[in-house]
């Protein structure tokens, strides 16, 4: 793979880092299909509706990754178990 010029203008040159571009884009896809569920590919506007349960359990789980500065590990369970709450309850 050849390694473009800083001044491409790209986010994330090829080289080295490109499939740390790779895990970043999933996981802004996974968050965005996640936050809206209804969104299909084409993104028509009609289905673009907010699942805020996921909303606030990413912004829980990203205050206690940032600020108490929980491991992955125990935010990826968290998340989990927040998951099965919801499922359990019907929420």
């Amino acid at each position: 793979m050849q390694d473009l010029p800083p001044e491409s203008g790209s986010l994330c040159p090829g080289g080295r880092l490109a499939w740390n571009c790779d895990i970043l884009n999933l996981a802004v896809w996974f968050a965005f299909h996640a936050i809206f569920p209804g969104v299909a590919a084409e993104g028509s506007a009609a289905s673009w509706n907010l699942d805020w349960f996921v909303a606030a359990a990413a912004v829980l789980l990203f205050a206690l990754l940032a600020r108490q500065k929980l491991g992955v590990v125990a935010i990826v369970g968290l998340g989990a178990a927040l998951g099965l709450l919801r499922h359990a309850t019907g929420i």
